[in-house]
């Protein structure tokens, strides 16, 4: 039986040989946008991941089963880096968000820009802000507190967010050090 066949039928000898055939192109490929070593090894584990969840969907002969895997793993890559990257940019917002803005006392030019931020995104868009990015809650968890679905949850959060962003670019200054 050939290594598809074995692997469309979940046997783990053929995942030790996907492993063991193809560990150093990944890793290669991984390092060639990703620099973090823990993130390469993350992005490699999702490669796998990938290739398990989707590899009933592959019907061709085992001929072409490496440009698939190595097309796979390419987009898994790319996928991985640009969510690195909007979580290193969302990241430095966070800690502008919560680094400017702790330990203030009431009339402090922080509590101005809460205030602010507050009336620009609305209270329940604050409240999104705060659940999330302060006390670290999830979106299933956000939306069990909001009675809502989790991907509504999400997509209100990214466009809530969004609008902190461009509020912070263009009154960040002026509020924190008024």
């Amino acid at each position: 039986m050939n290594l598809v066949k074995k692997l469309q039928t979940k046997n783990e000898d053929a995942y030790q040989e996907l492993v063991d055939t193809y560990s150093d192109t990944f890793f290669y490929l991984a390092t060639q946008y990703i620099k973090n070593k823990e993130d390469v090894k993350d992005c490699v584990q999702d490669i796998y991941l990938k290739i398990y969840q989707n590899i009933n969907k592959f019907k061709d002969d085992e001929i072409y089963f490496k440009p698939w895997v190595i097309a796979l793993a390419k987009n898994q890559v790319i996928d991985s880096y640009r969510r690195l990257e909007r979580n290193k940019e969302r990241y430095i917002y966070d800690n502008d968000i919560i680094n400017n803005t702790s330990g203030k006392e009431e009339n402090s030019a922080g509590s101005v820009f809460l205030e602010a931020l507050k009336a620009h995104v609305g209270e329940r868009g604050y409240e999104m802000l705060v659940y999330h990015l302060v006390t670290n809650m999830t979106f299933a968890e956000m939306g069990i507190l909001f009675n809502e679905p989790k991907h509504t949850i999400r997509r209100r959060y990214i466009e809530v967010y969004e609008k902190a962003k461009i509020f912070i670019d263009e009154h960040g200054k002026e509020l924190l050090y008024a």
